[in-house]
């Protein structure tokens, strides 16, 4: 039989002032949980959005430092080299400059300059893009572009690219033109893609630049009459 004493009494409502009080707080907790919420999802889509993007810092011999943006794989810059440390076909390693125009000019060093080097120029995305690389199954340097398809390699150096060769790519709105220490080795013209970045790519790791130099296109010297 149950005591008397310990039946539980009528459960007293809560006054207006209370009942306020408690939806407040449930309502400022719900806020708050949103908000959490929201800043992780929205850093996790952002970060999905953007890929991998790290700052990378290459010193030229001259001293000069060039910053560029790495958009996928990995490149490393070590003891003076930019390396690529992680770096396939379906997913190259990529750093580039946004020059903010279709024509100028990238001069770099082969330090390692195995299948899959190669550099970029009219850049606007990964499928649309001018290259100089050497191709998977090693052999000469080849020029061509992505215009939302497979690669079309347009023209090719003669001979393999040699480590500590100069790679000088000067390119405009019409033409890419590729110098190998100093000697013009091929000249792709066309306006398939007119993209403002440059820099580099590989689709193999271990290969490496060196001095690398973004500038200005050379104007034709023209002389005077006479």
């Amino acid at each position: 039989m149950t005591d008397p004493a310990r039946r539980p009494g009528p459960r007293r409502a809560l006054s207006r002032p209370q009942y306020l009080f408690a939806t407040a707080i449930l309502a400022l907790a719900g806020m708050a949980l949103l908000t959490v919420l929201g800043a992780v999802f929205g850093r996790e889509d952002q970060a999905l959005d953007r890929g991998p993007r790290t700052s990378l810092s290459f010193d030229s011999s001259d001293g000069a430092a060039t910053d560029l943006d790495a958009v996928s794989g990995r490149i490393e810059v070590r003891d003076g080299e930019a390396r690529a440390t992680r770096a396939s076909a379906a997913d190259p390693a990529v750093a580039l400059i946004d020059r903010g125009s279709n024509e100028g000019r990238l001069t770099v060093t082969a330090a390692a300059p195995g299948p899959g080097w190669g550099v970029v120029v009219r850049w606007e995305d990964a499928a649309h893009h001018w290259f100089a690389s050497v191709p998977a199954g090693g052999g000469p340097l080849q020029v061509g572009y992505r215009a939302g398809g497979a690669p079309k390699v347009v023209t090719e150096a003669s001979q393999p690219l040699a480590p500590g060769a100069s790679v000088d790519v000067r390119f405009d709105e019409n033409r890419v033109d590729v110098r190998i220490d100093g000697e013009l080795v091929a000249s792709a013209r066309g306006r398939e893609v007119a993209g403002p970045s440059v820099g580099l790519r590989a689709t193999e790791p271990r290969v490496a630049w060196d001095d690398l130099a973004v500038g200005s296109r050379p104007r034709p010297h023209v002389r005077p009459d006479g």
